[in-house]
């Protein structure tokens, strides 16, 4: 039972951009962000920590990256999995704790 939960319950779902949008906008201003999995390409690095990326269904989406230094800088065309929550607005964010190379 203990493993099930773990291996259930210890990833965050993978989602496109849109639907971690979907996510946030059924949750409460207090309820903290879900964290979700976006598999995405850099399309443009703007620093170490802002990036434009494309999702698998053509969602373009800014990227604001928080986590620990990458081994290797962040360029065009590198394929990752972005862990993190959506911040909504205009135009939202997805703000990434996680970056691993795919």
């Amino acid at each position: 039972m203990i493993v099930y939960m773990a291996l259930t319950h210890g990833q965050p779902p993978s989602v496109s951009f849109d639907e971690a949008i979907e996510r946030t906008q059924h949750t409460s201003e207090s309820d903290p962000a879900a964290k979700v999995l976006v598999e995405a390409e850099v399309v443009a690095v703007e620093s170490a920590s802002d990036m434009m990326a494309r999702d698998s269904t053509g969602s373009v989406f800014r990227v604001e990256y928080t986590g620990t230094a990458p081994q290797s800088p962040f360029t065009p065309g590198m394929r990752l999995q972005l862990v993190g929550h959506v911040h909504g607005g205009t135009p939202p964010l997805f703000h990434a704790t996680q970056a691993l190379s795919k």
